[in-house]
């Protein structure tokens, strides 16, 4: 296969009803010097007939039919078989304004940046809503860079969405990064190590992205399995320690910890005795950033396994949001 400008990635499970639309978005793009993977992750419906068809009237679309493991295998398949400088991700239930491609390629290559990532707009129910801008448009530089990824911790996570940017292939081969076997914020552990080998990264305010709420979330659907939520805060505790930047991101790290104790707490609250996996949160031991802890109350609790006034507090935390919303 002739190497063209950008891969796009397109992990594909039980699709049939938006695969089109997703797809007929790629393939109208003005950049038309791209390669599309199409992954069917093991479809059960016609997602994968779908793309076989969809191949046949494109020659720029290859596709691979793998065992279902999951979408980060799917994308890490995506990666092997690609063949360009640039990679980009599409998730097969949204879709993406004509230019997304033109811009960020056009972007990333005039900066001279090893990421660049754009805003998007999420589609529910019909109703469309840009996302909010956080960050300053530019390019950050060198340290600058942490304070993106600063933005992806404890619940802000503005840029920890793959789907939004547009990567160097080379930073990934050569820093071997990967999608890990997560069911749950698998984007925000890679865009991490990404960005911890990035010293240029640009933001822009374009809104080219067109992204889906569906009825169920990960975290929803992950209700009877509190482990996977659990694996999260491992995941970036081991890659911060991995890069040396544990002092530098420990109020990141604790901030992560408080916002997954709080998911399990609703997640047991709502769908299971509390109490029964309440001996999980025993399990943890991050030793080395109990010596943050002092700034944040509930990883403070925590880590004094103060069992009892952490399960009230929480209780109280989620009476006043109510109160709040109402």
């Amino acid at each position: 296969f002739r190497s063209m400008k950008v891969s796009i990635i397109v992990p594909v499970y039980n699709a049939e009803k938006y695969l089109d639309r997703c797809v007929e978005s790629i393939i109208k793009q003005t950049e038309e010097d791209i390669e599309i993977l199409l992954i069917d992750d093991d479809s059960t419906d016609s997602s994968g007939r779908m793309c076989e068809e969809w191949a046949k009237k494109d020659s720029r679309i290859r596709v691979f039919h793998i065992e279902n493991i999951g979408v980060s295998n799917a994308r890490n398949q995506g990666i092997k078989n690609s063949n360009s400088p640039y990679i980009m991700f599409v998730d097969s239930d949204d879709w993406i304004k004509k230019d997304m491609v033109e811009c960020l390629l056009k972007n990333i290559e005039e900066s001279k940046s090893q990421a660049v990532f754009c805003n998007y707009i999420t589609v529910r129910d019909g109703e469309e809503t840009p996302c909010e801008g956080i960050l300053e448009y530019k390019v950050y530089q060198s340290d600058e860079v942490a304070k993106i990824i600063s933005n992806m911790f404890g619940g802000g996570r503005y840029y920890s969405s793959i789907w939004r940017g547009i990567y160097k292939r080379e930073i990934i081969e050569n820093r071997n990064i990967c999608f890990q076997n997560l069911q749950f914020a698998e984007d925000l552990v890679f865009n991490l190590e990404y960005l911890l080998n990035c010293s240029r990264v640009k933001i822009i305010k374009d809104e080219l992205y067109y992204y889906r709420v569906n009825g169920t979330s990960a975290l929803q659907s992950l209700k009877n399995n509190v482990d996977e939520i659990q694996k999260v805060p491992y995941e970036i505790y081991s890659l911060i320690t991995k890069y040396n930047c544990l002092e530098k991101y420990s109020a990141e790290m604790l901030s992560e910890l408080s916002l997954t104790v709080k998911r399990l707490f609703d997640i047991n609250n709502k769908y299971s005795n509390f109490k029964v996996n309440a001996a999980n949160f025993r399990k943890w031991n991050f030793k080395e950033i109990e010596k943050y802890s002092n700034n944040d109350r509930i990883s403070k609790m925590y880590f004094q396994r103060k069992w009892i006034k952490l399960y009230v507090y929480l209780w109280i935390e989620k009476i006043k949001n109510h109160i709040h919303r109402e």
